[in-house]
């Protein structure tokens, strides 16, 4: 008889452009044989053993492993993923998590020179298995890389469409070279960044594109990431301090951490000392702000998130010994009013008492370093979407800083509410709970900023992922109405926005990757049955992104479901969009006798969807059977041997529901 086994699958992979389902699973010892503990065959040195079946790597021999088998998962993907744009794949980091999955982060590049935004993100079981892949890269870029222009021209060229004058750089430009695409057409570029920092209103980071053939302006934007915040009313703080040669300073050993002033000037920072340790003097107190708000970040997101600040950039050299420290620097400028985040540098200004009182406040603070956070994991442009994520991301985790520190209260919330005007109570820059209470903030997709005012929308946009993030923790329901949310807490909230970020995330994603992207941050932290998932796929559809949880219609799914209903096994699931893929089993089946092995797909009709079958062979996952009639309906039958199979579904084209079913020999 039959058995009927409905299995829920709420597995949702992000998309790749013609998904791979391809993985080996062989590990190389120092010499370069593969070995493992369930057996196989020696091979010569420098080669790769076969391994007859799967194995589990340790969290180390998954890392060291990671580049070569994702590489392999890749070759598969011979319909999107060209030989040439796989061999000039470079492997930028491979991270493990706590779940014993690795994440490996590639860059484009076309002859060397990389490719703005062509970044792809290969996952891994820690059995090898491709568990996703998350694809930005660029399809036939057909182009010369020799440029025209020298760097010179390009700076020049740069400077007039920016500050007008070289004089006005407070620090020397920089510049590579880049391929990027604009409306459709490839262009080889200098990226030339700038650096204004005069405390002026002109005071910017920007970044132009300049065609390294003609000399042109291609494209450009302000890379100066700001926030806000206030000084520090917590009273007398607990901080770290260095004593050296009879002088204490404002820095941290421990974590890396040195604040100093620029003492009301742009230039010529100095070290923040004192002759007896005890900081009461009045122009130390913004100091003080912001080397404890520092250390307590550095705590909160450790604690809270399991993530490091050791990760960020450390431009400063420490007075004692030979490592590097990211910097504080407070009292910039003149009544300046904003805080910048500059690689490895956070800079906050005095305010100018009327709109801003100094903005050295925990939450500043944390949203500063959070930019240092992004910088280091998924580099997100600050630009368009990806600028609103980068800002979003910024005033999350300084709620989860501030809700650590300080506990719970309706202050979390707000950001810079304690310097914001500082002389009207109960107002704030920004309202995660309620984004347009600021009078200019979106709080849903339908009514995002379109436009190319603040650098196409990061703040203002940002309100979106911002509410979302606060429904996920919070609960609560969208401030225009709708369903409402059980909030999850903000601990594991940000938990999973951490693990999206650095493991799905990549420079040009947009809020809809975002929402994806948490989602199989929690499927990977909590399983596939986490009330997380529902609560995330709600507050994700309230801002205006996604469907909301359970919205497939009964019937449909029933209807969908009868072609595979003889099946031993049925599978239900969902996937995201076109390119994407689900590895449908779990964990392998093995079967010790050769026979036929029958698969079934019934997806919603709009699609065309794939049903793919695949055989561990030779130390490797390899596609034996695949049903591709162009449709959302699919049957496979394969005659095979005995061995490990693995099903699997991707989509060319569309989203939806599907039911899978099979039956082993």
């Amino acid at each position: 008889m039959n058995r009927r086994v409905l299995v829920p699958l709420s597995l949702l992979v992000l998309g790749i452009g013609g998904a791979g389902l391809l993985s080996i699973l062989a590990k190389e010892s120092p010499t370069g044989a593969a070995t493992g503990t369930t057996g196989g065959c020696d091979g010569e040195d420098g080669d790769i053993a076969l391994l007859d079946e799967p194995v589990d790597a340790t969290p180390k021999e998954l890392e060291d492993q990671a580049d070569e088998w994702s590489r392999y998962a890749m070759a598969d993907l011979e319909d999107s993923l060209s030989p040439e744009i796989l061999s000039q794949l470079e492997a930028q980091k491979t991270w493990v998590d706590d779940g014993s999955l690795a994440h490996t982060r590639y860059q484009q590049a076309i002859n060397g020179v990389p490719v703005w935004g062509g970044n792809v993100v290969v996952h891994l079981y820690p059995d090898g298995r491709l568990r996703g892949i998350e694809d930005e890269l660029l399809q036939n870029v057909e182009l010369e890389t020799t440029p025209q222009v020298l760097e010179a021209d390009a700076v020049t060229s740069a400077v007039t469409d920016t500050v007008g004058d070289l004089d006005l750089l407070t620090a020397e430009p920089e510049t590579d070279l880049w391929v990027i695409r604009l409306e459709d057409e490839d262009h080889l570029a200098w990226r030339v960044q700038l650096e204004r920092l005069d405390e002026s209103a002109e005071t910017a980071r920007p970044v132009r594109f300049v065609s390294a053939v003609s000399g042109k302006v291609l494209w450009g934007y302000d890379n100066l990431q700001t926030a806000s915040g206030t000084s520090n009313y917590d009273g007398t703080v607990d901080f770290e301090t260095l004593e050296y040669r009879g002088t204490y300073y404002l820095e941290d050993e421990n974590r890396r951490l040195t604040s100093a002033t620029f003492e009301n000037t742009e230039t010529n920072a100095a070290y923040l000392v004192d002759d007896d340790n005890n900081w009461t003097e009045d122009d130390q107190t913004e100091g003080v702000d912001v080397h404890w708000a520092m250390s307590s970040t550095y705590d909160a997101l450790q604690n809270t998130l399991g993530y490091s600040l050791d990760d960020l950039v450390h431009p400063l050299a420490a007075i004692k010994n030979s490592t590097n420290h990211i910097a504080g620097l407070v009292n910039y400028g003149t009544a300046y009013n904003n805080a910048f985040w500059s690689s490895g540098y956070a800079v906050f200004g005095d305010g100018d008492g009327a709109n801003f009182s100094p903005l050295t406040n925990l939450d500043v603070v944390a949203h500063e370093l959070t930019h240092g956070v992004v910088e280091a994991t998924a580099g997100l442009i600050y630009e368009g979407e990806s600028g609103a994520l980068n800002e979003s991301y910024a005033d999350a985790f300084a709620a989860v800083v501030e809700h650590s520190v300080e506990g719970d209260s309706d202050d979390v919330w707000l950001i810079g509410e304690d310097c914001w005007t500082p002389n009207t109570d109960g107002d704030a820059l920004r309202y995660m709970a309620d984004p347009t209470l600021d009078g200019s903030s979106r709080d849903h997709y339908d009514d995002r900023y379109q436009g190319s005012q603040d650098n196409g929308g990061v703040h203002l946009n940002s309100g979106i992922p911002n509410l979302a993030f606060y429904l996920t923790a919070q609960g609560g329901s969208h401030p225009s109405g709708g369903d409402p949310v059980q909030g999850i807490g903000i601990e594991k909230a940000g938990k999973i926005w951490i693990q999206a970020l650095q493991a799905s995330l990549t420079a040009s994603s947009t809020l809809s990757d975002a929402r994806d992207a948490t989602l199989m941050a929690a499927i990977d932290l909590y399983g596939d049955e986490d009330e997380s998932l529902d609560v995330l796929a709600l507050a994700w559809h309230l801002v205006g992104l996604g469907d909301p949880p359970d919205s497939s219609n009964d019937s449909d799914l029933e209807q969908a479901a009868s072609p595979c209903s003889g099946e031993d096994t049925v599978v239900t699931g969902s996937i995201s969009g076109t390119g994407a893929s689900v590895q449908v089993t779990d964990s392998p089946y093995y079967v010790d006798l050769a026979g036929t092995h029958q698969g079934c797909l019934a997806g919603n009709r709009q699609a065309n969807l794939d049903l793919v079958l695949l055989q561990f062979i030779g130390g490797r996952w390899t596609r034996v059977a695949s049903g591709n009639s162009g449709s959302s309906r699919e049957s496979v039958s394969y005659e095979g041997s005995r061995g490990y199979y693995s099903w699997a579904v991707r989509s060319r084209q569309g989203s939806g529901s599907f039911v899978m079913g099979f039956t082993t020999p």
